[in-house]
């Protein structure tokens, strides 16, 4: 059996060194763990799905400008985790999105949230818990609301659309740090036609992380927690 990782290049652990340490020891830990159950691990660097990010953070560059710096941050993670990745695929999310039947995919990931009210709720709910965490944690501000919900349902389309296709290709589990989206959950092990029926192989463990040790001079590993 294969497992699947995905990755999203540390966006926003690249704010702070103290958060990408922790963040270098999470994938350490999260591919020892996999390398030692699974006989196929593949990891899934969502380098240029970021774009959206960063259109939210600065409007004076083009989607190409966007398209260019998020292929070179994944460049440079990968470069960067290379003592962690050698031992396991990876594949870009430049992937997906070239391939010949991903436009395809996303009109139909479109076309699913404009008709399937269950789907949805549970995208707009996505946003809506990322929107507040962000806005907690002082990441983006209310005026900027607006554009984040568009970008957000982008992103989510897009993800879909990509994710479905990665998850044809490869069959398995998948698991990557942090909440399971409640989106895909409704697809499992349903069958679905047209490119988007990779979604009924979405199925997807949870990976939670503890710091053994708070303070920020301490080095202790993070500890490796598993959920369905």
């Amino acid at each position: 059996m294969a497992l699947f990782l995905t990755v999203d290049c540390d966006f926003y652990d690249l704010l702070s060194s103290i958060v990408f340490s922790f963040a270098f020891r999470q994938l350490a830990c999260t591919i020892n763990w996999a390398t030692s159950r699974f006989d196929n691990v593949v990891i899934l660097c969502n380098d240029t799905l970021q774009r959206y990010n960063f259109a939210l953070q600065v409007n004076d560059h083009s989607p190409e400008d966007f398209l260019n710096h998020t292929r070179l941050m994944g460049s440079q993670w990968i470069e960067r985790n290379e003592s962690s990745l050698s031992n396991v695929a990876i594949a870009r999310w430049d992937d997906w999105i070239n391939l010949p039947q991903f436009n395809r995919a996303l009109k139909d990931a479109w076309n699913l949230y404009e008709n399937n009210h269950q789907f949805q709720i549970a995208v707009n709910h996505s946003i809506s818990e990322v929107y507040k965490r962000r806005l907690s944690k002082g990441l983006i501000s209310q005026e900027q609301h607006e554009r984040f919900q568009s970008l957000s349902l982008d992103y989510l389309m897009e993800e879909t659309a990509g994710l479905a296709l990665a998850y044809e290709n490869f069959p398995g589990v998948s698991a990557y740090p942090g909440s399971f989206l409640e989106m895909w959950r409704m697809f499992v092990g349903r069958p679905i036609e047209g490119p988007l029926k990779g979604l009924s192989n979405a199925h997807c463990i949870r990976i939670d992380f503890d710091r053994k040790n708070q303070g920020v001079a301490q080095t202790g590993e993070p500890s490796l927690k598993m959920a369905l």
